[in-house]
């Protein structure tokens, strides 16, 4: 498995894979390129994370990526492996998503499960918030735009929507609601 295929092992959405990516080579920096006095892993790992302020959830994120793939940096090769990682992520099928909320974190992983599993095995999301949809999503893939939104749906269907509106309102005191 090649280092990219690890770290989307855990990563869905364009901007986690930036940031990881990004936290990567600040780690690798701080392991390689500042003295320490214990050169264990996990130590080192979770120093630089809370030196960083970051989540827990970054930790655990690199930290899933385990022993074998940090074994595979060093002093000598660091950037150009980085270099390369970051090139093959550019080439990577994106998906962007127009969602009217903001997806909370812990559904990242199901849709980004659920888009390798249906769209590509590779593909990483872009998630974007368009509070006008009202329900649904819009999606961009391969440059073809796709509205699945409430709002789409009762556009297409406007003058029928129109017509139940204006029959219930002219109806509303003749409606027997009982509870």
């Amino acid at each position: 498995m090649n280092l990219l295929e690890t770290i989307l092992g855990n990563t869905y959405t364009k901007t986690d894979l930036q940031h990881r990516v990004t936290l990567l080579r600040e780690f690798l920096e701080y392991q390689f390129f500042k003295p320490h006095d214990k050169v264990n892993l996990v130590y080192l790992l979770n120093e630089f994370i809370n030196t960083k302020g970051e989540l827990r959830d970054e930790f655990n994120a690199l930290m899933a990526w385990d022993f074998s793939f940090y074994s595979q940096f060093n002093k000598e090769n660091v950037y150009n492996v980085l270099e390369q990682i970051e090139k093959e992520s550019e080439k990577l099928p994106v998906v962007t998503i127009y969602l009217p909320f903001v997806l909370p974190i812990f559904e990242t992983p199901k849709l980004g499960n659920w888009l390798r599993k249906n769209i590509a095995s590779n593909v990483i999301a872009e998630i974007k918030t368009d509070a006008t949809l009202i329900g649904g999503c819009s999606v961009v893939w391969n440059g073809e735009y796709r509205d699945f939104s409430l709002r789409s749906r009762m556009g297409k269907h406007k003058g029928t929507v129109k017509k139940i509106l204006t029959d219930y309102i002219e109806n509303k005191d003749k409606i027997d609601i009982k509870l």
